[in-house]
């Protein structure tokens, strides 16, 4: 099954620019080969391959969103997702488009107000481990209850 992640930040309700550098630095954890000018192969320990569209990631261009044409979604896979995430500390939005998943719990003070309108189905919700992201992107992710 193949699916497309979407990544992005947002600054006082605006949608700004990724960290280039926090994100490179995850890339070079891997096997990662720039194909074009937008484009990257990653090739992951396992032999897991991700295609990462990064407009703006390299040269002058805002970079303003980047998005994981996926084709598989094995612990591997979903670790490296997981840790562009968190260096981000951006917005991950599924093909399904909910939940709406929080790298870093500061950025919920940043969204826009209709990121999650009120009376519909959208949750936003923070993600502390590959684990929750594989429940979240499955769709079988139950928050912990409050004490």
């Amino acid at each position: 099954m193949s699916f497309d992640l979407y990544l992005l930040k947002f600054s006082k309700g605006e949608g700004c620019e990724l960290p280039r550098e926090a994100i490179r630095s995850v890339l070079e954890t891997c096997d990662c080969k720039q194909r074009d000018e937008h484009f990257y192969d990653v090739t992951l320990t396992d032999g897991s391959r991700v295609e990462l569209q990064a407009n703006g990631l390299s040269g002058p261009n805002r970079f303003g969103l980047c998005v994981f044409l996926l084709r598989d979604s094995n612990k591997t896979v979903l670790n490296f997702v997981f840790n562009v995430m968190k260096a981000s500390g951006g917005v991950l939005i599924p093909p399904s488009g909910n939940p709406r998943i929080l790298g870093d719990a500061n950025q919920r003070a940043e969204l826009p107000a209709d990121f999650a309108p009120p009376g519909t189905l959208i949750t936003i919700t923070e993600c502390h481990s590959v684990e929750e992201l594989s429940q979240m992107l499955r769709g079988t992710y139950q928050p912990p209850s409050p004490n």
